[in-house]
């Protein structure tokens, strides 16, 4: 019994005290409530699929748009490759174990050695624009853009030396509009074919070149690809999404109008910078031709230390704008802050404004973002990178391609693919601003046994076990030549010392 029936099976005579309940009840939901205050908001849930069909085209349209036109639509997409891919993008480190539960560093070695070489844009890429890193970005670039990726996964011969590559694709050429019952309790939903429990089971695109493959559907050529040969991935909001949707989506009007009344205050203040006033008639008399403009508006030049006289009915009219107006600054950051909080970053960051902040402000919004480009890189690394290099292992261990240097030579046999799965992608990360407190907090979590020195080499982006290896080649360098450097100790850390600020 639901909370209301419980108030509907009252006895008549407490009808007065059930009423009384309800309208108490009633207060906690007063979003619900119906009145000519919410006489716009709708009462009905949308379901998933229809507005998906009915709004994506648009919403990526319009996202594209702003991310050629406007500043700051463009700012945040170069923030996300910034922050989430780097310079260098994501470091990739093998962690297989051999029979005894220990790191296999030969096989580890070999691995990441061949995974590097495939990342290579005339091995990774089938136009051989791109490595991996170029495709990281186009990665956060499309599905922040068009609120998804979509790639196909080439194999064979003519797939470059590693016998696997990518080819992107423009998501439009998978349609939105694209519905059909296939049978078996399977159906088409926007270009993506599910089987009864909702699996994608194939992606049928718009041809994009000459195939014998093709079928026509309403008058349009398709291919029907399997699902195993597409990468289409999104970061889904709801349990029946099938597509994805900008992530520009919730901040598109805020944008756009910023950058409309932007526009509009530059060309007003760049108007009244150029005239200086307007000259009007006073009825006296007409102007001779030779002082009209061609169109037989009298002009005048204004150049600095010069003082004329006006011909004859004519009279100076003073121009006064008003822009920039005071109130332009304070108009922009508030449309920008909600812009911001729609894209899920900082107002400081999005609008590039230091103005008004101190340190502790911050040092809060950075690791308020910092923490967002994380998940971000989580998410990344597990639908992305996982399934780039799953994708290459199978194959390798299907063709035999991948020999691991030992003695006999062995290659990877396919029923080993859990094992070779054991890696790891690194994100970047990022300098603190006051690297001495960050390095102080980290010695004092290091001698609590909070944490192991492999654990802060990982949070800085780095792999462990090349650190220590390059430490110890270079010792024995160093010690072959004879060569000694003063190292400072760090300094002790006082139990009093504050670490935070």
């Amino acid at each position: 019994m639901g909370l209301f029936d419980r108030f509907r099976k009252q006895p008549e005579h407490k009808t007065a005290t059930r009423e009384v309940s309800v309208a108490k009840l009633k207060r906690f939901y007063e979003a619900a409530q119906n009145s000519d205050l919410y006489a716009g908001w709708t009462n009905v849930p949308i379901p998933t699929q229809f507005l998906i069909r009915n709004s994506l085209r648009v919403l990526r349209a319009r996202s594209r748009e702003q991310v050629q036109n406007n500043e700051y639509a463009r700012r945040f997409i170069q923030l996300l490759k910034v922050n989430v891919v780097g310079p260098k993008g994501f470091t990739f480190q093998a962690q297989i174990k051999n029979g005894q539960g220990k790191p296999d560093k030969q096989a580890n070695a070999f691995i990441e050695d061949m995974v590097k070489d495939w990342s290579r844009r005339e091995n990774l890429d089938v136009t051989g624009r791109m490595d991996l890193v170029g495709h990281c970005r186009m990665f956060l670039s499309e599905v922040a853009t068009d609120g998804e990726y979509l790639a196909r996964i080439i194999r064979g011969r003519r797939a470059g030396r590693h016998g696997i590559q990518i080819q992107v694709l423009d998501p439009e050429i998978l349609p939105v509009w694209y519905e059909k019952d296939v049978g078996s309790g399977g159906r088409i939903e926007s270009g993506v074919e599910f089987n009864a429990f909702g699996k994608p089971v194939a992606y049928h695109l718009m041809a994009y070149g000459p195939t014998e493959d093709t079928y026509s559907y309403y008058g349009r050529s398709f291919v029907r690809v399997p699902a195993e040969d597409i990468i289409h991935e999104f970061m889904p909001e709801w349990v029946d999404q099938y597509r994805g949707l900008p992530w520009f989506s919730t901040a598109l009007n805020g944008l756009k109008m910023a950058n409309g009344y932007e526009e509009a205050a530059l060309v007003a203040a760049r108007v009244g910078a150029a005239n200086m006033a307007f000259f009007k008639t006073t009825g006296a008399e007409d102007l001779p031709f030779d002082e009209k403009s061609p169109e037989g508006d009298f002009e005048m030049d204004a150049e600095a230390g010069v003082m004329r006289s006006l011909p004859p009915g004519m009279e100076l009219d003073k121009w006064d704008p008003k822009y920039p107006d005071s109130q332009f600054e304070g108009f922009m950051k508030a449309v920008l802050r909600r812009t911001a909080s729609g894209l899920g970053i900082n107002y400081n960051a999005l609008a590039n404004d230091l103005s008004s902040v101190n340190y502790s402000s911050l040092r809060q919004g950075a690791l308020e973002d910092r923490d967002a480009w994380m998940l971000i890189q989580d998410w990344m690394a597990s639908v992305f990178l996982d399934r780039l290099y799953r994708e290459w292992l199978t194959w390798q261990m299907t063709t035999g391609g991948v020999t691991l240097p030992m003695r006999p030579p062995a290659s990877l046999q396919i029923t080993n693919e859990a094992k070779y799965m054991d890696v790891a992608w690194l994100g970047r990360r990022w300098h603190w601003i006051d690297p001495q407190k960050d390095m102080t907090a980290n010695t004092a979590a290091i001698f609590h046994g909070l944490k192991s020195k492999s654990q802060i080499i990982r949070e800085m982006g780095h792999d462990p076990d090349r650190i220590w290896h390059e430490i110890s080649v270079e010792d024995k360098k160093l010690e072959e030549l004879g060569l000694t450097f003063p190292i400072e100790a760090a300094p002790a850390l006082k139990v009093e010392e504050k670490i935070d600020d």
